[in-house]
């Protein structure tokens, strides 16, 4: 609630010698300037916490405009350079879908280029032209081949890294708003037991750490009798 107002009259508002004030302007020294003191005889200022500050090169607007386009080009071309990185990254591995389309629109444009270039070559006869888009068809060949094995290469990356995010968006603790629009994190059983199966299904990669992984996951699915634990238990026996 707001503090009870006063309300006041002011009688003189609207009068006349209140819209026909004459302003003027005075100056006074402030405070601070009539509490400072300088040394003079008879007078001893404490100066050792004293700093003393050297004037700088003169710097000019022009100097400053100078400045600030000379960091514009350098951010600029850094921002070149990190594209120009990231460009190369999806060439060389490529993990989506566009990845792969801008690998095959690439290769198409490689291909009719390459395919002008002898057609259009004067230098080569009817058989040497043959032979020539012979060789460029088992260079196209090629290429795809080696895309496809990308392709291959990141379906199993890509497959990893779903698993990984769903098992770590089963573990996580739950999230619960509070009154103040924080969160307060909270475990419960079956983030728990998520988080367990999580860490024996990471550990089943390791090799040295794999018996000892394969005995822990058998004690934990020995607690939830059904017919997908009894063939995992089976399994687990057999190695």
């Amino acid at each position: 609630a707001q503090t009870d107002q006063i309300r006041r009259e002011h009688k003189s508002k609207h009068h006349r010698d209140t819209q026909t004030y004459e302003y003027s302007t005075k100056s006074s020294k402030v405070m601070r300037e009539f509490g400072t003191q300088v040394e003079r005889k008879g007078i001893w200022i404490d100066k050792r916490e004293d700093i003393e500050v050297q004037s700088k090169m003169y710097f000019s607007s022009e100097m400053w405009e100078a400045r600030r386009e000379a960091a514009a080009l350098f951010e600029f071309r850094k921002a070149e350079e990190i594209r120009h990185k990231k460009e190369i990254e999806r060439r060389m591995h490529p993990r989506t879908k566009d990845d792969f389309n801008t690998l095959y629109e690439e290769l198409e444009v490689w291909r009719i280029n390459e395919t002008e270039k002898i057609k259009n070559n004067t230098e080569l006869d009817s058989i040497q032209k043959k032979l020539a888009l012979k060789q460029l068809l088992d260079k196209e060949t090629e290429l795809l081949q080696t895309i496809d094995r990308l392709k291959i290469n990141a379906s199993k990356i890509n497959k990893q890294e779903k698993i990984q995010q769903f098992l770590k968006s089963m573990s996580d603790p739950k999230k619960w708003l509070r009154s103040d629009n924080r969160y307060t994190e909270v475990h419960t059983p079956y983030t728990s037991t998520a988080k367990e199966l999580m860490d024996i299904y990471n550990g089943l990669k390791t090799y040295p750490e794999r018996l000892m992984v394969l005995l822990h996951t058998k004690l934990t699915v020995k607690e939830h009798v059904c017919g997908l634990t009894s063939e995992i238990v089976e399994l687990i026996d057999r190695e």
